[in-house]
């Protein structure tokens, strides 16, 4: 059995087969980039907004 590469195209198996398994890998690559992006911006906006607003951050115990 031929081990699929991200992003490289077999000619051994059906060629369009292949080049959806190539764009579903790169698809769930862009997306996992994305969380990660996302994620990250979070954390910095949720620490900014720890030190501007420590009220708010702490859930507004009143």
């Amino acid at each position: 059995k031929t081990r699929l590469i991200p992003g490289e195209i077999h000619y051994d198996k059906d060629v369009r087969q292949n080049v959806l398994e190539a764009c579903e890998l790169e698809k769930l690559d862009q997306c996992q980039e994305k969380f990660s992006t996302m994620k990250t911006y979070g954390e910095m906006c949720s620490r900014r907004m720890g030190r501007e607003n420590p009220i708010h951050a702490k859930g507004n115990s009143l």
